[in-house]
């Protein structure tokens, strides 16, 4: 029965659960590819899925962060508890099945995999750009990747301005911006840290203590006021003070004055 396989994967083709998932990665180390995907582990199943527009749909977006577009695959989360995705080309060794968990994100498949010999479905071996940046088809097997994103320039109310050049893939589609990964999907990895490294307490400023205009504009927080509440005539002495204490434009924030009550 070790032909038998059983997994789960989210709506991003993510697994959470495959027997080979104990196996040692095939890049250790790599920040860039946190979890494994269908593509990954299951490429036969993954060539075919492909041809199941009602299924899965490959997708790009837009991350400014790190000036990448990102390629990912998109598993419809609207299926009913009785459709049942199989094998959709005729003669295929691997003999599948893929439904939805009712309430959830998460799917839940079935493999035959008797003489698998899997299929080409093309990851880098290094990092994780994708092998062909000038094309990206449906039907087409490939690792979720990522490829440069190119700016081009536009004028716009006679200026210029930069803008993402239009992507051979897109077609006439808006591309959208990616949304944020989970926190699940970071790796510690990509995080620089020490054990035993100690942070120190923030320091306190009081913008008060600093004199000169240089001092004050390169603190968090404060404000160099030199321009009266008029917002004309000039301050003899200027000064630096917290920006919560003063107005926009550096002006001085008017203080009340409490008068004691005296007695008649």
């Amino acid at each position: 029965m070790d032909n038998i396989k059983v997994f789960l994967m989210d709506d991003r083709g993510y697994l959470v659960a495959h027997p080979m998932l104990a196996d040692p990665p095939l890049r250790p180390g790599n920040a860039r590819r946190p979890v494994e995907h269908i593509t990954h582990k299951e490429s036969q199943v993954a060539n075919d899925i492909l041809n199941h527009k009602q299924l899965v749909t490959k997708k790009m977006c837009y991350n400014y962060v790190n000036r990448t577009v990102q390629r990912f695959y998109q598993f419809n989360m609207s299926l009913s508890a009785s459709d049942v995705i199989t094998n959709l080309m005729y003669g295929e060794k691997t003999k599948y099945q893929i439904t939805l968990i009712p309430g959830t994100n998460m799917f839940l498949g079935i493999v035959n995999s008797t003489n698998d010999g899997g299929a080409f479905c093309p990851c880098s071996t290094v990092g994780n750009s994708c092998l062909n940046c000038n094309r990206m088809e449906q039907t087409e097997c490939e690792c979720p990747c990522e490829c440069p994103l190119d700016y081009g320039v536009s004028e716009q109310d006679g200026g210029c301005a930069t803008v993402p050049k239009r992507s051979k893939t897109a077609g006439s589609f808006p591309v959208p911006l990616c949304s944020p990964l989970p926190e699940e999907l970071i790796s510690m990895n990509a995080i620089n840290y020490e054990a035993d490294y100690e942070l120190k307490s923030c320091t306190n400023i009081n913008c008060e203590d600093y004199q000169t205009q240089s001092e004050c504009m390169g603190l968090v927080g404060c404000e160099w006021c030199q321009v009266d509440v008029d917002g004309e005539n000039r301050l003899n002495t200027p000064f630096c003070t917290a920006q919560l204490a003063a107005l926009p434009g550096c002006l001085v924030r008017p203080h009340r004055t409490v008068m004691p009550l005296t007695p008649a």
